[in-house]
């Protein structure tokens, strides 16, 4: 996921991207979640049958995830010097909010729209450092891929019965889903009419339609295909992409 919207982005942005770029990013996602899912299990947090996976399989899954720091850093080396300069600052406050919620134990920290910006902005910097002279377009074609993945994020807390572990606003977001999700389209809607990024906003928006759209079927649905389903959701990049391009978005 993190690799295709990568690839999104500079795609709508006419932007020059290596190969080592989204292969480098999704690698750090997955090393990021993975280790998370990690230290939940070993602290005893096994809610989900994610986390009992995760503690079951600990052992194998920490080699990867060495295996898969050491191909991130050497991924590094291959991106081009200010775009590698920017995800390393970026990793700076992620490392800050890493410690208070594992080390510290800071469970107030608000989770979900921080793990949304966090995610939004590693998938954009690529295009925001090469057309930063863009001005406001590519922040605003972020918010719009930040709103969905927080929208994501409260709708499986509430589907998993989570959300009293979220801060305030992802309680609400997620206890008021419908709502929320209307509220999150229509600040996606200005976007819409930019020229040069309308794209990623229409992927956005059909992801919350997606997203809207399981919710009503909750009912009919395990939580475990719930949880995967909402993650397919964000998967809108393959169909609005093809269409785009053929439409000369």
């Amino acid at each position: 996921m993190a690799a295709l919207w990568t690839l999104f982005f500079a795609w709508q942005f006419r932007a020059h991207l290596s190969v080592a770029a989204p292969l480098a990013l999704a690698l750090a996602v997955w090393v990021l979640y993975v280790a998370d899912r990690v230290q939940d299990a070993v602290r005893g947090d096994l809610v989900q049958e994610r986390h009992r996976f995760h503690l079951r399989h600990t052992q194998p899954l920490l080699i990867a995830t060495i295996a898969g720091c050491c191909t991130v850093l050497t991924l590094l080396f291959f991106l081009p010097t200010p775009l590698r300069t920017a995800w390393l600052l970026l990793a700076l406050p992620l490392a800050l909010y890493v410690c208070a919620v594992h080390l510290l134990r800071l469970h107030r920290v608000p989770k979900e729209p921080l793990v949304a910006v966090f995610f939004a902005a590693a998938t954009a910097m690529p295009v925001y450092v090469s057309h930063g002279a863009m001005g406001f377009r590519v922040p605003l074609a972020a918010l719009s891929f930040g709103l969905v993945c927080w929208l994501n994020c409260a709708a499986i807390g509430r589907w998993e019965g989570m959300l009293a572990l979220a801060d305030p606003l992802t309680r609400w977001l997620g206890t008021h889903l419908q709502r929320g999700a209307w509220i999150i389209a229509l600040l996606m809607v200005p976007a819409v009419f930019v020229h040069g990024g309308s794209a990623v906003a229409v992927a956005a928006l059909a992801a919350v339609a997606c997203l809207v759209q399981l919710h009503g079927r909750r009912a009919r649905l395990h939580t475990a295909t719930l949880r995967a389903l909402a993650d397919v959701a964000l998967l809108t990049p393959l169909v609005v992409w093809p269409v785009s391009a053929w439409l000369g978005l």
